[in-house]
């Protein structure tokens, strides 16, 4: 049974994660992936979320806004536990340890993780900080920004990676990433890339399962 790790607990956390009001159970994804691009506005009434009219679709952006700083910190929060559970597992293997199928699996999904959070921060904010190590200390942190396209290698690295997740899961698992979702969002990287080609070969793989994912 490869669907059971020793680290389901921290991938569970990560999901958890993932599923927090700012990254995207709120409104938050959206304010800086739609309300940019006109995709959506704000409704409801003038006075409702007028910080995030003036913030993302006027584009006057406050650093000590609460939805920019919740974005961030969020994402690099699952970055941060992903980079851990990697490292740990790295730590085991160097030291004569072996990884069960199970734990690899785990190790798939972190490099998704990873990949999902930089790829939300990366169209975000554009430059921002490559961290794909363990943090011990919080000043580690404390590091330059990254140009976009060393972003975007990490990102290339994590999905391939991750596409090594199994087709399906058992019913109990339902939700959980599968390689379908990791080369979608592989796909939806090239598109973000104009990498047209890439982007034409990772969507049609996905559109080849039809039948399992319909």
């Amino acid at each position: 049974d490869n669907s059971g790790g020793s680290f389901d607990a921290d991938i569970f956390a990560l999901y958890s994660k993932a599923r927090s009001y700012h990254v995207v159970s709120g409104n938050t994804a959206m304010a800086f992936h739609f309300f940019r691009s006109e995709d959506a506005e704000v409704g409801s009434t003038v006075s409702d979320n007028s910080a995030y009219v003036s913030s993302f679709d006027e584009f006057n952006y406050n650093a000590s806004a609460g939805a920019l700083q919740e974005y961030w910190t969020n994402n690099y929060q699952i970055v941060h536990s992903a980079n851990r559970l990697i490292d740990t597992m790295q730590y085991l293997v160097s030291n004569g340890g072996e990884l069960t199928p199970g734990d690899l699996i785990n190790k798939y999904e972190a490099h998704m993780f990873r990949a999902y959070a930089y790829f939300n921060l990366v169209r975000g904010f554009g430059e921002i900080p490559l961290i794909d190590f363990k943090i011990s200390d919080a000043a580690e942190a404390n590091i330059p920004k990254s140009p976009v396209s060393d972003i975007y290698v990490l990102i290339d690295k994590d999905l391939t990676e991750a596409e090594k997740l199994p087709t399906t899961w058992e019913t109990r698992f339902i939700g959980r990433f599968t390689y379908g979702a990791a080369r979608a969002l592989h796909a939806k990287t090239y598109m973000q890339r104009n990498d047209w080609g890439s982007k034409y070969t990772a969507a049609k793989d996905v559109m080849a399962l039809t039948a399992i994912y319909s």
